[in-house]
């Protein structure tokens, strides 16, 4: 009884049919809006995030393999380090690190590196982060091969706006370059 005295007071519809069409085209509107929210892709995939997501172990597995810090240099700190984590299809997630230091980093990019929770190294590149806005680094293929899912990789080009993505998917002992692109344009 109370939504049609609300109804009653749209006195611009002139019928009591036109203000029922406009309530039910409201509510679809609404159960549309709330669907699109509820099923787009959850961007939590493609960012980065504390260590603690990481297994402890696995995180200072890889800092002992890639980090050879001499007496003059600090150690690396651990809490700056950056960890996307990667689901799988059935065979444990996968860690992507951002070691997030100087120390680690060259004329080509700075050390990422993927690993198995068990510590397993199965892919390291030198990576240039500088990409187009809204472009991200790391983003998860739609194939999947041997439980992993392919990873592509961006890679900001000489020409301004370009950028290369290349892919890569795990072959037994880890990941392997399959196939590149360049395009124009950021993400």
């Amino acid at each position: 009884m109370l939504s049609w005295l609300k109804l009653n007071r749209l006195n611009f519809f002139p019928s009591v049919t036109s203000k029922i069409i406009l309530a039910v085209v409201f509510l679809f509107f609404l159960i549309g809006f709330v669907s699109v929210l509820a099923f787009s892709p959850k961007e939590s995939l493609i960012s980065w995030e504390e260590v603690n997501v990481a297994p402890s172990a696995l995180v200072r597995a890889a800092v002992r393999q890639n980090y050879l810090g001499f007496k003059t240099e600090k150690p690396l700190n651990q809490n700056q380090i950056k960890v996307l984590k990667v689901p799988s299809k059935g065979a444990g997630d996968l860690y992507a690190i951002d070691f997030n230091t100087p120390y680690l980093c060259g004329s080509g990019g700075c050390l990422y590196a993927v690993y198995t929770p068990e510590g397993r190294s199965v892919l390291s590149l030198l990576l240039n982060s500088k990409l187009p806005k809204g472009t991200p680094l790391f983003s998860i293929g739609e194939q999947t091969r041997n439980g992993f899912p392919c990873l592509v990789i961006a890679q900001p080009q000489v020409e301004e706006e370009t950028v290369s993505r290349s892919r890569y998917c795990y072959e037994g002992r880890g990941f392997t370059l399959v196939n590149s692109s360049v395009t124009k344009g950021g993400a």
